[in-house]
């Protein structure tokens, strides 16, 4: 019967569908707790690791929700940022206080391009414009 490319098919079908309730199911106790900062990522991993299934089609609409409160996203982003972003900031910091503004400047601009939509790319535009030419 598996040597049937249609059965198998058929059968992959119905694991990755299981696979996806079951990922879709763990999003949802997360966000019927409140852990919606844990939520948010479980859900846009079943859309993508699970396309074409029904469990996909209900994660992107609650995706498309939590991406409507663009607080929350800076906040999300601003988790997932935050170790390396803190560092680079501390780096360009450091050059801007010790009169290496060129330096500080090109991290600055790191912090901006890698980290946006966060309040450390805030942060570093606000600092770069205090810098100047």
């Amino acid at each position: 019967m598996l040597a049937d490319p249609a059965i198998k098919l058929q059968i992959d079908t119905v694991e990755k569908a299981e696979k996806a309730a079951a990922a879709l199911a763990v999003a949802q106790k997360l966000k019927a707790e409140k852990k919606d900062a844990l939520a948010y990522p479980r859900f846009k991993d079943v859309v993508t690791q699970y396309p074409g299934t029904p469990a996909a089609e209900t994660a992107s609409v609650v995706v498309s929700q939590y991406e409507k409160d663009t607080a929350f996203i800076q906040s999300v982003n601003n988790a997932a940022a935050s170790g390396k972003a803190k560092a680079l900031m501390n780096l360009a910091d450091s050059y801007k206080n010790a009169g290496r503004s060129e330096l500080a400047k090109k991290k600055y601009q790191e912090i901006v391009t890698q980290f946006p939509g966060t309040s450390y790319a805030d942060a570093a535009q606000k600092a770069i414009a205090e810098i100047g030419n």
